[in-house]
């Protein structure tokens, strides 16, 4: 498989937080979830495909400060357990929350490995 030029730009623009350890499961995970030869821009992950400057656009569609904390919540635990290779009881410790009130926001925002990868 080969990547577009612009997911590769967006793959170097990354700043890859879990090293390289995250970046090989990211390339791994999108080599066998990703149909056909190439790897497109809409391809990668959501945190990956959105700059910081796109994302924080994303967030002003927000209408109400309950919705803003909900989108903002939901963001930092996706990234959170992505970043710790879906380890719940890692991701409770390092973002400093019990994990059963980790696995309880995982279902109520509905993250799971297949929708966000």
């Amino acid at each position: 498989k080969r990547f577009s030029p612009e997911a590769m730009e967006r793959l170097r623009q990354y700043v890859w937080k879990g090293n390289v350890r995250e970046l090989r499961n990211t390339i791994e995970r999108l080599l066998i979830m990703v149909p056909g030869e190439i790897i497109q821009l809409n391809d990668l992950p959501e945190n990956i495909r959105y700059t910081q400057e796109e994302a924080n656009g994303r967030h002003s569609s927000a209408n109400t400060l309950k919705e803003f904390k909900e989108m903002s919540e939901r963001a930092f635990l996706a990234d959170g357990v992505r970043e710790n290779g879906w380890n719940v009881s890692k991701t409770a410790e390092v973002i400093d929350t019990p994990r059963s009130n980790l696995y309880k926001k995982l279902e109520q925002y509905q993250i799971t490995q297949d929708e966000d990868g």
